[in-house]
């Protein structure tokens, strides 16, 4: 099961996607809209840009005592679908992960949200988290006759949000986010934590993506 990451924020926060295969999207007796499945998987390993990513058991425990996350549609923080706080969204973390159950809001955005998901229009979902600092650790490995990174997750500091995509986050800046992201690696020579990410590359190409599409729409209302 492929996890993409795509990019960090300035929070230093991460995201990763999974296909919905895991999921189910359903009426319940009392006809709410709920989407349910594993949004985090443990100990799999994940190809990331040619290296490899695994997540541990029991890395959401702390995290997951905020008692506060969200879902939401496209990692848009202003559309909203279902919320810890409000009893409307769980998560629970087991031996394979973390299970969530989301009540989506009944609204226009909601109704339209889970039948994009229950069609499969939207199939993937992505979960965004901050690591705890000093809690994960790389280390050169082989595979295929190739010499690539493997990361190690042990505990998550914080996770802030899940998320419906139609894409994994960001897809925009994926070139810039990969050479923000290699950054915290260690020495070639040396194994070990990563290091702090420098946020200028993904910054300039946010500013970049953004005039490029102010030019095309000026272009098109001109046109």
């Amino acid at each position: 099961m492929p996890l993409d990451m795509r990019t960090k924020d300035e929070n230093n926060t991460e995201y990763r996607s999974i296909p919905f295969g895991e999921m189910r999207a359903s009426k319940s007796d009392d006809g709410k809209m709920v989407i349910e499945g594993y949004a985090i998987v443990y100990n799999r390993e994940a190809d990331i840009w040619g290296d490899t990513e695994i997540i541990l058991s029991g890395a959401a425990t702390e995290a997951l005592k905020t008692k506060d996350q969200f879902y939401l549609w496209q990692h848009d923080r202003t559309k909203p679908l279902s919320r810890v706080k409000i009893g409307t969204l769980t998560a629970k973390e087991d031996d394979d992960g973390v299970f969530i159950r989301a009540e989506i809001i009944d609204t226009q955005l909601g109704r339209d949200c889970y039948e994009n998901i229950r069609s499969g229009l939207v199939d993937k979902q992505s979960f965004a988290f901050i690591v705890k600092e000093g809690t994960d650790e790389w280390a050169k490995e082989t595979k295929d006759g190739k010499s690539r990174w493997k990361r190690t997750i042990k505990l998550f500091a914080k996770i802030p949000e899940f998320s419906a995509v139609t894409w994994p986050a960001y897809e925009d800046t994926d070139l810039q986010a990969k050479r923000l992201a290699m950054r915290n690696k260690p020495d070639s020579e040396a194994s070990g934590r990563g290091g702090t990410a420098v946020l200028e590359v993904l910054t300039d190409a946010r500013d970049n993506i953004e005039q490029i599409r102010k030019g095309e729409k000026e272009y098109a209302q001109k046109g």
